[in-house]
């Protein structure tokens, strides 16, 4: 996540992108390594249009896997409480016939640490990141209000600065699908308390690519079956609600049109302005609905 001004954000419409893996090239769409391109698909993807599967282990050469370590260990030196989590990696994304179709291997947060880096790829240039999938939840209630946050003011990355909710999705033991709407609904309650969705009403708006802590970002919109007021009930008692400095409601508009970044006193993490830009997109469909 990375400080960024809204103006600014680009979005590339790609479909059936090549993934070379550097790399070689395979049949089917894949994401670009330029991470200049931020964007890799956008849409309103229902859950039903949305296949995703786990397969197999990423793992990085000897060579790198001896400077994750190192890595790892100086970053566990400042932040102790860090855990290694099994994380999944995007591989590849393919979209056709209003369909989206995702795959994952199993990485690790410290493989992330090692690899986000933009000078990366310059130091292993034969090297593969490990591209964790991160998700940003935009949570809109169904009076038409969004959940924005501001970041806790110890973060690690943008403290105090504006962002909606999120984090990455969680690796399974064994190969086999994975619901990424699921993961979007147990980040969010995770941070916010117990909500209810409407899972049928829910999107799957894009998928970016943040060039500056390097790796994937999809935003899932959640519709929630409750006014704006009842999202902030819990959020005090919720599991990880001190990620959060703040917790604040905006109306849609406001996300679109980037008042609310005013509004609120910035700065937005590129993750706000990239899920703002993808909102911006579908917003006559939105709108029209909350209307």
């Amino acid at each position: 996540m990375a400080i960024c001004d809204p103006a600014v954000v680009d979005l590339i419409n790609v479909e059936n992108l090549r993934w070379n893996e550097h790399r070689g090239g395979t049949r089917g769409s894949t994401m670009p390594t330029d991470t200049r391109s931020k964007l890799l698909t956008s849409g309103a993807f229902r859950p039903d249009q949305v296949t995703a599967n786990v397969f197999g282990a990423f793992s990085f050469p000897d060579q790198i896997e001896k400077y994750r370590q190192e890595t790892w260990n100086r970053f566990q030196d400042s932040h102790p409480k860090a855990f290694d989590g099994s994380l999944v990696r995007l591989h590849s994304v393919i979209v056709s016939d209003g369909h989206i179709d995702l795959r994952f291997q199993r990485t690790a947060f410290s493989a992330y640490v090692a690899s986000r880096d933009p000078g990366f790829e310059g130091r292993f240039p034969n090297a593969s990141r490990a591209d964790p999938m991160g998700i940003t939840i935009v949570a809109l209630s169904n009076d038409g209000h969004v959940l924005v946050t501001k970041r806790a003011l110890d973060a690690e990355q943008n403290p105090g600065a504006l962002y909606f909710v999120g984090g990455y999705a969680d690796a399974q033991d064994e190969d086999g699908p994975i619901d990424l709407f699921a993961e979007a609904e147990r980040e969010l309650r995770e941070e916010t308390g117990e909500v209810e969705v409407d899972r049928s009403a829910s999107l799957l708006l894009g998928i970016g690519y943040d060039p500056h802590y390097c790796h994937p970002e999809a935003t899932v919109m959640l519709v929630l079956n409750i006014p704006g007021h009842e999202m902030l009930r819990h959020v005090g008692k919720a599991k990880d609600a001190r990620e959060a400095h703040s917790f604040h409601l905006v109306t849609l508009e406001s996300v679109v049109d980037d008042s609310a970044v005013k509004e609120l006193g910035g700065p937005a993490t590129w993750s706000f302005c990239q899920s703002s830009a993808l909102l911006r997109k579908v917003a006559p469909l939105l709108l029209g609905n909350c209307g």
